[in-house]
């Protein structure tokens, strides 16, 4: 009977160390951080809310400017838009057309072409490639003979460049200047109008042109083969957060090492007269804020720049 009783107490003790094991498995699957991104962001992200204008939608990176989406001139000129006369390794010229009228571009756009080129020149020694056309003011859209009207031009926002070879006064032959294309998203260029998405950018037959939307944005469209409207869309209707903890936001890989290194989201813009958008950004790591020129704002968050770090 003593015999019995210890059997029954032993089965006892092992069917509830069963349980417990069981239920710690379940607790620690729920809590695990899932790094799919199709998961809420981080809830150990801190935000802070941060005021725009609706106004500032018209400014940034990340700005749409097509037939259906006209640019919003500044008052003044952009103060950020610099000569880019820069030579490479301090002996190749980037061989623009007239010197005295270089092409402009915002300053961190032709910081990372500078790159781009001067790469390209270091590996292939091929000193053809000729930066034809960047930033035009309204009136040197309205005067010249392009297809697209003033005001509705990409050149506008001085993030454009049209790259050409001077051999043949054309386009960037594919395979020729095949390092360009397969590289560009790494200084953060993307081909703005691919031959294949003529029906949604409305611009054809220009395929030599290259716009900077940033490294994180020019991975994921590059990745996957989405042109700047279409990545605008995705992030409009998949990835929009007003506090910073709602929501999915797009989480971008660009080592492809399996780490997130960006989180982007949408923010829409409060579109009443005199109203403010408050658009969450994260307190301890590094983000910017880019309007869309649509109807709102994109924050980018640099998952590897923590705030005060030492």
């Amino acid at each position: 009977m003593t015999l019995l009783a210890l059997c029954a107490v032993v089965l006892l003790l092992a069917i509830t160390g069963l349980i417990f094991l069981i239920c710690h498995i379940a607790v620690s699957v729920q809590n695990r951080p899932d790094q799919d991104e199709n998961t809420p962001p981080d809830a150990q992200i801190k935000y802070e809310l941060v005021s725009r204008s609706y106004s500032e939608i018209y400014l940034g990176d990340l700005i749409v400017v097509n037939n259906s989406h006209i640019y919003t001139f500044p008052t003044v000129s952009m103060e950020n838009v610099t000569n880019y006369r820069e030579r490479v390794d301090g002996t190749l010229p980037y061989l623009i057309p007239n010197i005295n009228d270089p092409p402009h571009m915002q300053s961190e756009a032709a910081r990372q072409l500078s790159a781009m080129l001067t790469q390209y020149y270091r590996l292939s020694g091929d000193d053809n490639l000729v930066v034809y056309d960047a930033y035009r003011t309204e009136e040197e859209q309205a005067d010249g003979n392009y297809s697209v009207a003033a005001g509705y031009s990409e050149h506008h926002t001085g993030l454009l460049v049209a790259l050409s070879d001077s051999t043949t006064s054309s386009g960037l032959d594919a395979a020729t200047y095949s390092w360009i294309y397969s590289n560009c998203q790494n200084y953060g260029f993307i081909q703005r109008y691919p031959s294949g998405k003529t029906g949604i950018t409305g611009v054809s037959n220009y395929t030599e042109a290259f716009r900077y939307v940033g490294i994180p944005h020019a991975t994921y469209m590059s990745a996957n083969g989405l042109c700047l409207e279409e990545y605008v869309e995705l992030l409009r209707n998949n990835h929009t957060s007003t506090t910073g903890t709602d929501g999915v936001h797009l989480k971008i890989d660009i080592n492809s090492d399996g780490n997130t290194d960006y989180e982007v989201y949408y923010v829409p813009a409060n579109n009443e007269a005199g109203a403010v958008t408050t658009v969450p950004i994260p307190t301890d790591y590094e983000s910017t804020v880019s309007g869309d020129n649509i109807g709102g704002f994109i924050v980018t968050v640099d998952l590897n720049a923590p705030k005060n770090a030492a």
